[in-house]
């Protein structure tokens, strides 16, 4: 995938966040006109519901990134060649002891240590042997940002700590590596549903297949000139309407009205991308 794709999701929740900065540094002054502005209530309801879900959006696919695609925990299989699987820091390893411990899980073959550079234990989830990846998963695995496979292949096994039910054992206290990472094809469906775009429903529905051509379409919403264009001309909207909010000056209901127009056209234009 062409790499100003990539750039483009991420710049467009770059711009959200510098957004919610600056509606945060304009925020006692708002709240104080709020309480004395009651004819504006509609202008601060817009400006409380952007607050609301840009931090919800920005909790939800940068803080949280929980992946609500069921493709059977796909990042879960390594290479079975590589032996191992995804590096663990020491406290990470004393971590999981604990847990499996607390939780009598026993210590198990769980974790496989291997003497490093300069001397350093290294320690790596084990593979299990006995879990290989069915070849029909294999035939449709979900994409990296980059919009190449997965690191899977035919000789993949499953981590020491996947269940049968494709459940994580230590769930609670997974590595760091495990947290954060989500492919392309889980990180475009949670941005679809937390934006309302497409209803759960909608996903569940899916292939594997079909949510990567929708996640592909998804990311050409961010890379798209047009869509650049009235996202910058939303923005400037939405702030000149909360200066002319905070100055009581009546040209706020001529920008609430031209941001709604923006607003509606947008999500036009994005319908009319993903072909949904």
């Amino acid at each position: 995938m062409p790499k100003r794709l990539r750039n483009g999701f991420m710049d467009w929740l770059y711009r959200k966040f510098l957004l919610s900065t600056w509606i945060d540094l304009q925020g006692k002054e708002i709240l104080s006109k709020s309480a004395k502005s009651r004819p504006h209530e509609r202008v601060f309801q817009i400006i409380f519901e952007t607050r609301t879900g840009i931090g919800y959006l920005l909790n939800s696919l940068v803080l949280e990134r929980k992946c609500i695609v069921d493709c059977g925990s796909m990042c879960c299989y390594f290479p079975g060649k590589r032996g191992s699987g995804v590096h663990i820091k020491p406290d990470e390893a004393d971590e999981i002891a604990d847990f499996l411990r607390q939780h009598r899980l026993g210590k198990g073959d769980y974790i496989k240590s291997a003497l490093g550079k300069r001397g350093r234990i290294n320690h790596f989830l084990r593979l299990n042997k006995k879990k290989r990846m069915p070849k029909k998963m294999l035939a449709s695995a979900t994409k990296l940002l980059s919009g190449e496979s997965m690191w899977i292949d035919g000789d993949s096994l499953a981590c020491m700590f996947l269940k049968n039910n494709n459940r994580c054992m230590i769930y609670e206290k997974r590595l760091r590596a495990c947290r954060d990472f989500i492919c392309r094809t889980g990180n475009m469906a949670n941005a679809l549903f937390t934006l309302g775009v497409i209803p759960p429903s909608y996903i569940d529905g899916c292939s594997i297949a079909c949510l990567n051509k929708l996640s592909e379409r998804f990311m050409l919403v961010f890379s798209d000139e047009r869509m650049r264009r009235l996202d910058a001309k939303i923005t400037t909207a939405f702030m000149q309407m909360v200066k002319y909010y905070l100055k009581s000056d009546s040209r706020m209901n001529s920008k609430m009205t031209e941001l709604l127009e923006l607003g509606s056209e947008y999500d036009d234009l994005r319908c009319d991308i993903l072909k949904i």
